[in-house]
């Protein structure tokens, strides 16, 4: 079973327990979130309609899980585009209920949504109304229970105060699995072109690889936020640091310190391992983080280097790529490499 598939195994037996966490609720920025979300068709004769931006799933996950820390966004997408289109909403309103992702079915969890308790209301207030807020509030926070099941709905209100009159599955409504925090983080697959491929996610791992001598290493990756509702973020990585987890040591190559914090898909540079290092030992080490930042995965790469007969690869230095020979100083730490830089 792999690392995925036990997650995944894991979370599905999480949803029959009755954990339970602090349950609050609080209104996000006010600010307009950006389209993003499910690409869904405009009606240019309808009222104004909202569209969930935040969680946002992969669409070929077939068990959701979301943060129990839930942060919901949503825009009005398909409002104020031009003047034959859809007048802006003068308010939106927001509701969650409780519901069981095995029995319920699309039916059900829409009438859970029209007639059931609104989870996430203000005090004092009808239980089963929706919470309406003004046109430029976006989003709300609120702690779920860990490993319950829930729906998420958002609707555009136009002005004469009448909420938009249709619930769309993946467009203003989702369905979840609160997770709990230590179970979330991005989706790693991770690439390096003649030595193979593998994927990351939450929990500890480790991918060795054997790199030929004088031959430059490169690495590529695509982050999966979706899997929980968020958007890819920040890499930063590092070669041989004594602590994964201290990112206080900085160097711009990435050699015995952070690079730093940006968005990227692959390595500034490639790493060439000089002939000298045959038989020695490299850890590379990769935090991918979603777009808060909030979660965030560590990836593990043990680099030995071994002669170029070994792995069957020879392979020359495209031309004008910047490439980095690493060589032994010294090692200040048990099993620490501490890389010189040479030409």
């Amino acid at each position: 079973m792999t690392q995925i598939q036990a997650l995944r195994r894991l979370l599905g037996l999480a949803a029959f327990l009755t954990l339970t966490g602090t349950i609050g609720c609080t209104a996000v920025s006010e600010d307009p979130s950006p389209p993003l979300g499910p690409n869904v068709e405009a009606y240019r004769d309808a009222g104004p309609r909202a569209r969930l931006t935040r969680p946002n799933f992969s669409h070929d996950n077939s068990l959701r899980q979301a943060p129990a820390n839930l942060i919901a966004e949503w825009d009005a997408f398909d409002s104020g585009v031009d003047l034959n289109g859809p007048a802006r909403p003068s308010a939106f309103e927001y509701k969650a209920v409780e519901i069981d992702l095995i029995r319920d079915t699309q039916e059900v969890i829409l009438e859970k949504l029209l007639t059931g308790e609104n989870v996430v209301r203000e005090a004092g207030v009808d239980p089963i109304a929706w919470t309406r807020v003004g046109p430029n509030v976006r989003g709300f926070r609120h702690a779920f229970p860990n490993v319950n099941q829930f729906a998420v709905a958002v609707r555009a209100v136009d002005a004469s105060g009448m909420p938009e009159p249709e619930l769309e599955y993946d467009r203003n409504y989702v369905t979840f699995l609160a997770a709990p925090d230590f179970l979330l983080g991005p989706l790693v697959d991770v690439r390096s072109e003649g030595y193979g491929s593998t994927q990351f996610g939450p929990g500890p791992g480790v991918w060795d690889v054997s790199v030929a001598a004088d031959t430059p290493f490169t690495l590529d990756w695509v982050i999966d936020a979706g899997w929980y509702g968020n958007y890819p973020g920040e890499t930063n990585y590092a070669l041989d640091v004594a602590d994964p987890e201290d990112m206080t040591p900085s160097d711009p190559d990435g050699i015995g310190g952070w690079i730093g914090w940006t968005r990227r898909s692959t390595l500034d540079a490639p790493y060439v391992f000089g002939s000298e290092e045959v038989g020695t030992i490299h850890m590379l080490y990769l935090w991918m983080r979603d777009d808060l930042p909030v979660y965030q995965t560590l990836c593990r790469i043990r680099i030995e280097v071994v002669d170029a007969s070994r792995v069957g690869r020879v392979a020359g230095a495209a031309g004008g790529e910047r490439l980095r020979t690493i060589g032994f100083e010294s090692s200040d730490a048990p099993g620490v490499v501490r890389p010189a830089v040479g030409d």
